[in-house]
């Protein structure tokens, strides 16, 4: 790779990992709003488990029709300008949270989500920079890197929410996360406006042909493609039926504080992170075939159903590095394997990757918050469920999962 393009990567990374830092920081913080406690902002409501849910789902459906749309202007106005676009809708999102939470306003703090919906299209634009930045011998190595980068920021943010909790009043701690969020999205708009390199626009005059081209094929004939979205699909899925109630998980199942809610969650991106460095690294070997991924779906499932049947923190422990480790290895390959079906149109790829993402967060935490209010295991009993399918999408179709050739794109 050239060094102009390991320049652009590295930036890349920089991007995704502020990004998501924002988010890992105001998370932990965020679900203590809809909990009982001296952080909620819904005082004696019996629903909030369901109303968390709520917050989440409507930002992933909101997405759901954000995302193409930001995906087709991306071919005509560049992936950078979209990046700018949508990190400044981010920082406009934050500072209506902000006045949600300052002022103890839950319409605000829902009109917030909604805007940061519609403006949310910044890690399918790094996906599609870093994949056109790269070789696709080196895509599964990058998407791993920025697996880590991702991974580091979930271990560095819930180590500043809990230091918030332990250094502010509980009453300014929601208002003070929005208000840092807000400045760093604001910043790194300026950032990609002065250092991020420009990408190639691609010729206006068969812009829209290859637009419906692209997606006609999707919608049509590219079976492939549907397959792995599918497995895509089902796998997110059940990390969202778990991963989103986690720290509910470990406060109300595993009575955990507050605090230590924080270091639990901490602990999974340091997880994530270490196994997705050591895949950069190349210390772990990783095919992305068939078995590899039957493999990494019964080892998600039985850590899932493990966090049911133990108490001790040790064992716990395990099984965050066993969950961490099966989805860490799965996602950058199935994303990986995406791309390298079908035509090369990786923006709307990851565009379409992005939406079953949503749609998982949609359905997840709606189901996971209704019936968590019924039954307390479940979401870890949904996920085990959405994993089934995802080893049955494997069963039904090995073909699906073994990459193609060069000389089979070339055809294609």
């Amino acid at each position: 790779m050239e060094r102009s393009g390991k320049k652009q990567v590295m930036r890349l990374l920089g991007l995704s990992f502020f990004d998501m830092l924002s988010y890992a920081t105001l998370g932990p913080i965020l679900t203590l709003l809809f909990l009982d406690g001296p952080h909620s902002m819904f005082g004696s409501e019996g629903s909030k488990h369901f109303l968390f849910g709520l917050y989440l789902s409507l930002f992933s459906l909101i997405q759901i029709f954000s995302v193409p749309f930001w995906g087709r202007l991306s071919l005509k106005i560049t992936k950078k300008q979209v990046l700018k676009i949508t990190f400044f809708g981010n920082a406009v999102a934050y500072l209506i949270g902000f006045l949600g939470v300052w002022l103890g306003q839950v319409p605000l703090l829902f009109l917030g989500v909604v805007v940061a919906g519609l403006t949310c299209a910044n890690i399918p634009m790094i996906n599609s920079m870093i994949a056109e930045s790269t070789p696709e011998k080196k895509w599964t190595e990058h998407f791993s890197l920025l697996g880590a980068s991702i991974g580091l920021a979930f271990v560095i943010g819930p180590q500043i929410s809990a230091l918030f909790m332990k250094a502010l009043p509980a009453k300014t701690i929601g208002a003070s996360a929005f208000a840092i969020c807000a400045l760093t999205s604001f910043l790194i708009c300026i950032y990609i406006h002065f250092f991020l390199e420009h990408d190639v626009k691609p010729d206006s005059v068969s812009l829209e042909s290859k637009i419906s081209l692209h997606l006609s094929k999707l919608y049509q004939g590219d079976r492939d493609l549907k397959k792995i979205l599918c497995f895509q699909f089902f796998i997110s899925l059940a990390w969202y039926f778990f991963i989103k109630f986690f720290q509910i998980y470990l406060i109300e199942a595993k009575c955990f504080g507050d605090a230590d809610s924080c270091y639990g969650i901490s602990y999974l991106g340091l997880c994530c992170c270490i196994w997705q460095g050591m895949r950069y690294l190349k210390e772990i070997s990783f095919s992305g075939r068939k078995h590899d991924f039957l493999f990494l779906v019964l080892l998600m499932g039985a850590s899932i159903l493990g966090f049911l049947m133990v108490e001790k923190f040790v064992a716990i422990m395990a099984l965050i590095v066993m969950l961490s480790f099966s989805y860490s290895m799965i996602i950058p390959a199935s994303i990986s394997l995406l791309l390298n079906k079908g035509d090369n149109a990786n923006e709307v790829k990851t565009a379409w990757f992005q939406c079953v993402q949503c749609l998982a967060k949609v359905l997840a935490p709606l189901l996971s918050g209704y019936l968590l209010t019924k039954n307390s295991s479940a979401s870890a009993y949904l996920a085990c469920f959405a994993l089934l399918f995802a080893a049955g999408v494997i069963l039904l179709s090995p073909r699906t999962f073994i990459k193609n050739t060069p000389s089979v794109l070339q055809k294609n």
